[in-house]
């Protein structure tokens, strides 16, 4: 049982390194082309307030967000 559940988080972990990975590297490669561009001002900016917020607020804003206005969860 334990193993199990190793091995899902393992993969929910994993996917989701893949996943920062790809972002961070398209929006990285798009904001050293378009240098002073929106895409640059806004690639700053998201990475910003990402680092800055705690991982506890951005938990609480994305149950509000996925239970309280998407209904995707009971």
């Amino acid at each position: 049982r334990s193993a199990s559940a190793i091995g899902i988080s393992a993969t929910i972990g994993l996917t989701a390194l893949a996943i920062a990975v790809v972002v961070g590297m398209l929006v990285g490669t798009l904001s050293a082309v378009k240098r002073d561009g929106i895409i640059d001002y806004a690639g700053m900016s998201l990475t910003l307030v990402g680092i800055s917020v705690p991982a506890f607020v951005t938990a609480a804003v994305l149950v509000i967000v996925f239970v309280g206005w998407l209904d995707w969860f009971p």
